[in-house]
């Protein structure tokens, strides 16, 4: 991890520990627009790959939702405990400037970070390095940085081969 994990004026940095089965993901507080129960979580269609968790209403808009852990190559043979889908603030252009949704496996956490507080990793094995940017030691806890553009574009291009013309699509 090359950049401090602090503002130009010294100031700690905000941000969230996401947990998800068998890792942590870490991120910046902007990210989220919000935590909410996956009561209306629909499954997606039959032959969707097994990252692609399905569809959530969230304030009247359909909003897709992956799985972090099947999407890095993880094999998942056990159902979350605490289920949460974690609403994310698109990072790039890929989703129409759409929120997307992450289950997470209970609520996530705030921190705040400073420069002696991080240390940087090595990626796991099973980590892929298109979409993990690093992995860091912070309170206590590993957890994985994740490539939000790359996610957003991996989930835009699922969307448009289910519904060409556009990856902000909804279910049909």
């Amino acid at each position: 991890m090359s950049a401090a994990p602090q503002g130009e004026d010294g100031a700690a940095l905000n941000a969230v520990l996401i947990p998800v089965l068998n890792d942590s993901l870490l991120l910046p507080n902007l990210a989220i627009a919000e935590v909410i129960a996956p009561d209306d979580l629909r499954a997606p269609a039959i032959g969707a790959p097994p990252w692609f968790a399905g569809w959530i209403t969230w304030q009247g808009v359909e909003l897709p939702v992956v799985r972090f852990e099947s999407l890095n190559g993880a094999q998942i043979d056990v159902a979350h405990r605490r289920p949460r889908i974690v609403v994310l603030h698109p990072v790039g252009q890929a989703l129409s400037a759409q929120c997307f949704g992450l289950v997470g496996d209970g609520y996530p956490h705030l921190l705040s970070l400073h420069r002696d507080g991080v240390q940087a990793l090595a990626l796991r094995a099973g980590d892929d390095p298109a979409l993990v940017l690093g992995r860091a030691r912070a309170a206590s806890q590993e957890a994985l940085i994740p490539d939000l553009r790359e996610i957003e574009a991996r989930l835009a291009r699922l969307l448009e081969q289910a519904h060409p013309g556009s990856a902000s699509s909804g279910p049909a």
